[in-house]
This record gives structure tokens, sequence and C-alpha cells, in this order.
């Protein structure tokens, strides 16, 4: 993830720069190949400039610079012997096409790869901050949250509920519901329910609470979301 999100000097920045160079790298490579008056063929030196050119091209500019290419690689190699030429430049520019294309391709993928983990690293802080400023919300609000799975299990909880139940921060979570709310399982977690319940916190006095329940699905999961609020003080048994 690094190197996709890494910004180096070979970049987009710098296309036309590249690209120039390249075309004089090219050039100068044929000429070099026409100075010198050696059986030696310098058709793989222009896979250098071609390669680095590549990224930056049209998939029609990679095929008429691997054209070019060809043309120099050829028409100064001093290797033209009868119609042998023919064979060895087809031979050349299918190579070189091959290599433009598939450089090209692999960086086309790459910017795409770079361009999605940027919009998710932004979705991935957009998330965070929204559960901050839900949880800010839940847990400056008076009445008491709770979610709670359809076994009845308590998924999570805000600071009031905890006050509501008398039990410290985070004891509600993964313990069941009919813990302290034996009724809230007989009403089967109906959405948009309003109704008078009673339940036992842990000091073990009793509570009359106002319940209102919102069922949801996250991840492909039932859940019901219950909002508890006390309508008469605790009363000792």
């Amino acid at each position: 993830m690094k190197l996709l999100r890494a910004k180096p000097w070979y970049s987009e920045a710098n296309a036309q720069r590249f690209v120039s160079l390249c075309f004089l790298a090219i050039a100068l490579l044929g000429i070099a190949n026409a100075i010198v008056w050696l059986n030696l063929g310098f058709a793989f030196l222009y896979l250098v400039p071609l390669v680095l050119a590549a990224p930056f091209l049209s998939r029609w500019q990679a095929i008429a610079i691997a054209g070019i290419c060809t043309v120099f690689a050829e028409g100064f190699s001093h290797l033209l012997d009868g119609y042998l030429w023919i064979p060895r430049a087809a031979c050349i520019f299918i190579t070189y096409t091959f290599v433009a294309l598939l450089v090209r391709e692999m960086t086309v993928y790459r910017r795409a790869a770079a361009l999605r983990l940027q919009e998710l690293e932004a979705d991935f802080l957009q998330l965070h901050h929204a559960e901050q400023r839900l949880e800010l919300l839940m847990n400056s609000t008076p009445v008491g949250i709770i979610t709670v799975g359809a076994d009845g299990t308590i998924l999570s909880s805000n600071r009031a509920a905890h006050q509501i139940f008398d039990v410290g921060t985070g004891g509600l979570n993964g313990r069941s519901i009919d813990a302290f709310l034996p009724a809230a399982h007989a009403i089967q977690y109906k959405p948009g329910m309003t109704v008078e319940i009673s339940g036992a916190p842990a000091s073990g006095e009793a509570l009359n609470a106002r319940l209102w329940t919102s069922a949801f699905r996250r991840d492909g999961t039932d859940l019901t979301m219950m909002v508890i609020a006390p309508v008469t003080s605790q009363v000792p048994r």
C-alpha cells in the first residue's frame, strides 16, 4: 500500500519531459547505430527508451513509437542482407509493440489501484469521523441506547445505558438483554414499538422504563436498536 501511494520522480507530472528524453534517446541510438560500422544490431537498446515512454502514451502512440524504433533498428543496423530483413523487422516490431503495450497496461492498472486506494482511505476517514460523532452523540444523551443482535446479545451500548442498569462501562456488551430486561425478548424486538417494561439493574432495585425499538441490518445481520428511558424513579423491592 505504501508503494501505491508513493509519488516518485517517474510520474505523470514529468510525463512530457520523459517522452521528450525518450525520443531524443531513440534518435541518438539511430545515429550511433549508423556511425558504428559493425555487424552488430542495436535493436535491444531501443527497448530502454520505449519502455520508459510507454506508460505516458496511448495505445496507438505506443504502437507508433514501436514502429519508429523498428525502422531505426533495421534502417541503421547494417544488417540488411537481402529479404531477410523483412521477417526480422516483423519480429522486432511485434516484440516492441508487445513490450510497450504490456508496460503501459501494467502502469494503467497501477494508477487505477493507487486512485482506488486513495478513495478507500478517504471513505475510511469519513466513516471513522462519522463513528466518532455518533459515539459522542450517543454518550451525551440521557437515555440508554443498546444495539441487540438477533439472538438477544447486546452488541453495543452507550454510557447512559450502563448508568440505568448500574453496570460499569463495557459491562453490558456481550451479555444477554434478558438479564436486564426479561420482558424485552417477549416482544420479539418488533420495530416501531413503544412499551413500558420492567427490568432489574445490577443493584437489584426495580426499574420501570419506556422502551422504543427499531430494527435495521448491518453486514447482512439483523439488529435491533433499543432506546430506554426510565419513567419512574427506582423503588426498592
